[in-house]
């Protein structure tokens, strides 16, 4: 038989025999009760008694072990089940043999004694409740962090520590957490630091942390019956700008908060390519651990009343390999990372920002994280979709009150008793004066669908500037493109540019649905025109061929009524049904030799309104405010850099009406003007063809001078002549 060993450090022997025992004995500590119900053996020590027989052994060899550690038969004895089982009471002989009967594979039976005349003392109760179960009991310790001196200040110095204070040992910092005047809480101040697991004896390992007198002592204090003065540790303070990028963990490192220090360990997972799980998240505590069976852990939980977290567990020991994939590397930690890139390059394609996680963490990730990585930033920068919404009626009034003489305009549309969309007009000042002093009574009318997960339709009124550019007049939001919307958006644009008399305005349109009728019945005397390319699309679905097509584009340039019907004439003989798919479309609408001239102007496409739309193309997936102050802002700019442009004509017309007047000149050498009086003049062109040019009244009958204002090449050679 082996000989009975006693031992307080060391490894328990490997039994050969099956009858042979260690006992664990806890002794020096007493009980609490966790929040949970079971009880805790809280501070003491420990020693084992080694090659114990269990057929030999009985409760009284127990008191005997009791005895040799200095403590009386009266005390009371209790046993663990295995497996961290429940505690019971070991009372007689046959909770002894209870107890070795049912022993663990290692063959050690726990066993505790509480002392009927033991006084738990609350330094003594630190060193072993620093275990990570205690920092998971219902009640979570305090600290009052005192200060080491009333006159000390705040250093940054603090910030940084050397590797000596990294090594600094667990007796060491809690001699230094009691301060002179007990404002440290010792027990709470020591069990910020557990690193000892349930059992653990005092050795003097470099893994073990044990209470010695730390530091100098006041030796007169002492003398006089004075307290020891003992100094507060210089924790590390976690710095979100400067250590967020690459944290390095530390015993004792202060977080400001929870979501900061869940944020560093997302960081630290996905810069250190490990995938660690956060097992614990509570408002004041906080665990996180390595995938299994990799041994690295760390908790941290508040230090006093604020929202201050300090580390109080760490095992910094990794032995799993590197992940391409991890659980923290999520689109929230992504859009964290790259804030600064996704608001500097929105459009930042997917397969260029795979490539930089990829170089810089060594870490794949999917589109959909990156999509809804993006989409983050978005609302964190522009605000979500509801609540801009929200806000219209603040940003209504705010337009209102910086751009007086604006028209801003909310409808919010019901439904049954509720609100469904919330209607916007908006047609600033500036815009509005600009267009009724400088501008042709022309508009043109335009929807285009919103991107995003909210709904509706923009509309737009384009007019034409004195350099036949596009000129922005009024835009709204509408919950969808029907007779309805375009009525209540047609009569705010009315009265804004007091269209009273329709018989001197003209509106160009797509043929929209609901638009025509909404014309018709706001202004029936309104020249209506269709743009030609929208025409044409819908004629080629059935009359394709490009013979046709040149037939009606010159068709739709013809100035004059005879020129238009041979054109007309030619399409019938090339396809005999094609002259029949106009029955139903005016020649008013959509060809120049059908035109009013008092707009003065010839146009046939509703390009401008296209061009609008293609410019605000980026701003129309935005949320509802971020896109309106876009629209603002780009019609802003574009007004000034017009100004700018228009103080640097070197003619008094603009730069496209000159180019047209001098194309018109070359093309008069083509003409012979004859003088027919009182500034008439008679005028042949090479081909055979004859005009009347009337230089009082301005006029040609090519049609070309009355439709544009702009002098043409007959026109240009009879002033020559006169």
């Amino acid at each position: 038989m082996a000989a009975l060993r006693y031992r307080v450090t060391g490894n328990p022997p490997n039994y050969g025999d099956c009858d042979l025992f260690t006992m664990e004995i806890h002794h020096g500590g007493h009980f609490i009760e966790q929040w949970n119900g079971n009880l805790k053996y809280v501070a003491g020590h420990v020693a084992w008694y080694d090659n114990l027989n269990q057929d030999l052994m009985s409760k009284w060899d127990i008191e005997n072990c009791v005895e040799s550690l200095g403590y009386s038969k009266t005390s009371t004895y209790y046993y663990r089940l295995p497996n961290g089982g429940e505690c019971r009471e070991l009372n007689n002989d046959s909770d002894f043999w209870a107890l070795v009967t049912i022993l663990p594979p290692n063959r050690v039976a726990i066993v505790y004694i509480v002392d009927d005349n033991f006084v738990p003392n609350i330094e003594s109760q630190v060193a072993i409740n620093n275990c990570v179960e205690s920092s998971l009991s219902h009640e979570e310790p305090k600290v009052d962090v005192g200060v080491e001196d009333e006159d000390s200040e705040y250093e940054d110095s603090d910030y940084e520590q050397s590797d000596a204070e990294d090594d600094i040992l667990f007796d060491d910092i809690v001699e230094k957490c009691v301060n002179e005047g007990g404002n440290v809480n010792v027990s709470s101040s020591a069990a910020a630091f557990p690193n000892l697991e349930f059992g653990d004896v005092e050795t003097e390992s470099e893994n073990s942390y044990e209470f010695k007198s730390g530091g100098e002592e006041d030796s007169e204090g002492e003398e006089n019956g004075g307290t020891r003065k003992r100094k507060l540790p210089n924790f590390t303070q976690f710095r979100s700008d400067m250590d967020m990028k690459n944290p390095q963990f530390r015993l004792g490192m202060m977080f400001a908060n929870r979501n900061e220090f869940k944020q560093a360990v997302r960081y630290y997972a996905c810069v250190n390519g490990k995938d660690i799980r956060f097992t614990l998240r509570e408002s004041f505590k906080v665990q996180a651990k390595c995938k299994k069976p990799c041994p690295w852990v760390i908790y941290a939980s508040k230090v006093d009343e604020s929202s201050t977290l300090m580390v109080k567990t760490l095992t910094d020991l990794h032995t799993c390999p590197r992940a391409e994939k991890i659980k923290l590397c999520t689109p929230t930690w992504l859009s964290h990372r790259y804030t600064e890139e996704l608001i500097d390059n929105p459009k930042w394609e997917v397969p260029k920002f795979q490539e930089a996680v990829r170089k810089q963490y060594n870490l794949n990730i999917t589109k959909n994280q990156i999509y809804r990585a993006k989409s983050l930033v978005a609302a964190k920068t522009d605000g979500t979709y509801e609540e801009q919404y929200g806000r219209l009626w603040d940003y209504c009034e705010e337009l209102k009150r910086t751009n007086l003489g604006s028209t801003v305009v909310i409808k919010t549309e019901m439904e049954g008793g509720k609100p469904i969309f919330q209607r916007m007009y908006v047609c600033f000042a500036a815009l509005k004066k600009g267009f009724i002093q400088g501008c042709r009574p022309v508009v043109g009318l335009d929807g285009c669908h919103i991107k995003g997960p909210h709904p509706g339709q923009l509309l737009c009124a384009i007019g034409i500037d004195a350099n036949n550019g596009m000129y922005p007049i009024a835009y709204a939001i509408v919950e969808i493109e029907n007779r309805c919307t375009w009525t209540w958006f047609l009569e705010i644009l009315i009265n804004d540019l007091r269209i009273d008399n329709g018989l001197s305005w003209v509106i160009m349109s797509d043929k929209q649905k609901g638009l025509l009728r909404a014309v018709e019945d706001l202004r029936p005397s309104v020249e209506h025109r269709h743009c030609v390319r929208h025409l044409y699309n819908n004629f080629k679905k059935g009359h394709n061929g490009m013979a046709l097509k040149q037939i009606l584009w010159e068709a739709a340039r013809a100035t004059t009524i005879p020129g238009f019907k041979a054109h007309m004439t030619r399409m019938e003989i090339e396809d005999g049904r094609a002259i029949g798919w106009f029955d139903d479309k005016p020649a008013k609408h959509w060809s120049r030799s059908h035109f009013r001239t008092t707009s003065k102007c010839d146009i046939l496409l509703n390009n401008m309104c296209e061009s609008f739309n293609s410019v605000i193309l980026s701003a129309r997936d935005k949320p509802i405010l971020t896109m309106m102050e876009r629209i603002r802002t780009y019609l802003m700019v574009r007004m000034a850099r017009m100004r700018e442009t228009a103080d640097k004509w070197t003619c008094d017309v603009g730069p496209r009406v000159f180019k047209i007047v001098e194309k018109n000149k070359l093309e008069s050498g083509s003409c012979i003007p004859c003088l027919a009086g009182d500034k008439k003049y008679q005028v042949r062109h090479i081909s055979g063809a004859q005009f009347v040019v009337d230089l009082t009244a301005h006029t040609c009958s090519c049609r070309r001078w009355d439709l544009t204002g702009i002098p043409c090449s007959h026109g240009i050679y009879a002033i020559y002549r006169r």
